[in-house]
């Protein structure tokens, strides 16, 4: 597993497979933590990915998953859609 700090695209898409994996098998907080590591730096996962990919459902009405949401709204400025 290449770490983000090696190789920053293909280090990303490793850890986000890696997180799809915690949140399905029942770690969310590892998860979200991931989550919140590749949000705060350029990647090609974004909000929408995350609300649309139907990976994370196991861990969507996870409050802190809902936190991180909303974090990065506000950060981005984003209004919320249904």
């Amino acid at each position: 597993m290449l770490p983000m700090a090696r190789d920053a695209i293909a280090g990303a898409a490793v850890a986000e497979d890696y997180a799809k994996v915690l949140a399905l098998t029942g770690h969310p907080t590892e998860a979200i933590s991931i989550l919140d590591t590749l949000l705060s730096a350029p990647s090609h996962l974004t909000l929408v990915n995350i609300k649309q990919d139907a990976a994370w459902d196991p861990i969507r009405d996870n409050p802190r998953f809902q936190a991180l949401i909303e974090k990065y709204e506000k950060r981005y400025d984003l209004k919320p859609t249904i």
